[in-house]
């Protein structure tokens, strides 16, 4: 099942005239979300009748999920799409790879931190885990480029700088954040800002 994820996007993008919309557009399997819980919730909440009461137990298949993700997922197709908006027709097209890991950059990762500081007084408002859609909403800045978040934890710049309609890996920057997203990038006249799932926020200055 494909999904449209998030909001769209409407600006002009580089190297066609007109209004364009972007999209990020994710996959998942049935009615599950995308990408979805840390391996040993998951577990843990197909127990009928101690649910979450038992996540501990599976804490060995958690830590191998860690180390081997792709055991305890299937592969989650991902692209970021430019429609003309009074046409439908398609601008370009960037298909990144297949997102193959149980739950969203950071989710897994730093489940049991977040959840022990529930517990011990440290974080009590905290959240174990942040459960972000595939990507977060586009945004498409003064030069035409688009950028969106994907749960890989990335952030990616895609440009059709030759209006060819074709995206070629020239066109393409990504930067590694570190956790998924449920905001989007943020843009000020000459500034550039994104903020992950942990809370970590960076902030780039037009050179």
């Amino acid at each position: 099942m494909t999904r449209i994820w998030s909001s769209i996007e409407v600006g002009k993008v580089a190297g066609h005239p007109g209004t364009a919309l972007i999209l990020g557009m994710g996959k998942t399997e049935g009615l599950g979300l995308n990408p979805g819980l840390p391996t040993m919730v998951k577990m843990a909440l197909a127990t009928p009748y101690f649910g979450v009461q038992v996540a501990p137990l599976f804490l060995p298949f958690h830590l191998l999920s860690l180390s081997f993700p792709s055991l305890f997922s299937s592969k989650q197709g991902r692209s970021i799409v430019a429609l003309d908006a009074a046409t439908g027709k398609v601008l370009w097209y960037y298909e990144m790879e297949p997102y193959h890991r149980p739950a969203a950059a950071g989710d897994s990762e730093r489940f049991i931190e977040r959840f022990q500081a529930m517990f011990n007084g440290s974080n009590p408002n905290n959240e174990p885990w942040c459960l972000p859609d595939a990507n977060a909403q586009p945004v498409i800045d003064g030069a035409g480029t688009a950028y969106v978040g994907f749960q890989d934890g990335k952030v990616y710049a895609v440009r059709d700088e030759n209006g060819d309609g074709t995206i070629s890996p020239e066109e393409v920057k990504e930067h590694l954040v570190g956790a998924a997203f449920q905001a989007s990038v943020a843009m000020a006249p000459g500034l550039l800002a994104v903020v992950d799932c942990s809370g970590r926020l960076e902030v780039f200055q037009e050179p």
